[in-house]
Formats: structure tokens, sequence, C-alpha cells
């Protein structure tokens, strides 16, 4: 997450584009972060309760990657 939070960044700051690979992954769920998505961000929260920013930071990356038009590699 950490990886991601900091590809996002690179692309503001440069304008360059990226085009992510959805990989057997819905990429709406990566989006709006339900199912396990959703799960696994609660067991964040949690475990990173003293900077809570950082969660934040991540959810917000997910969410951007999870609206940019990629490759959707599911069933194939």
């Amino acid at each position: 997450m950490q990886e991601l939070e900091k590809i996002c960044e690179c692309v503001h700051v440069s304008g360059k584009h990226i085009l992510p690979v959805f990989y057997d992954v819905d990429p709406s769920k990566e989006r709006k972060q339900s199912g396990i998505y959703g799960e696994a961000f609660t067991k964040h929260e949690q475990a990173f309760q003293q900077d809570s920013q950082m969660v934040s930071r991540w959810r917000e990356a997910l969410k951007q990657v999870g609206s940019i038009a990629g490759w959707d590699l599911r069933d194939k």
C-alpha cells in the first residue's frame, strides 16, 4: 500500500500516467473498497490506530487507481 501511495504521489507531481492491470480483481470493489478490501482496511485501521492518516492515504490511493481505466483480466 505504501508503494501504491508513492506511485499516486509521483503521478500527481509529475503529471505522468499509469495504466493499472486488474488481475483477478473487480476494479469497482477496489474503488469502493467493499468485500475483502473493506475487511482488510478495517484490520489496517485497527493495527495502525496511531497513524490513521496513513490508512486514509492508502484508501485514497486505492480509490484513485481503481478509478483509472486499465486492463481488467478477470476470467481471461
